[in-house]
């Protein structure tokens, strides 16, 4: 039980880390584009 608890704080860190990592990307993405226009 113990095991599958970490397991799932795992998971979710890692989401979160994926998630922020992609929100940075769109946010520099849509910054750039900004600039071009």
């Amino acid at each position: 039980m113990r095991g599958c608890l970490s397991l799932l704080c795992l998971l979710g860190v890692i989401l979160f880390k994926a998630i922020e990592r992609i929100e940075s990307r769109l946010l520099g993405w849509h910054a750039s584009h900004r600039n071009i226009t």
